[in-house]
């Protein structure tokens, strides 16, 4: 990942679980 975005806490903490389900549901 090059580009990195600058996410907060807070919102990689929302972010992260859709992330997770996303290549969950795959």
């Amino acid at each position: 990942m090059a580009n990195r975005l600058e996410i907060s806490d807070e919102e990689w903490k929302v972010i992260y679980p859709i992330l997770v389900a996303h290549q969950r549901v795959r």
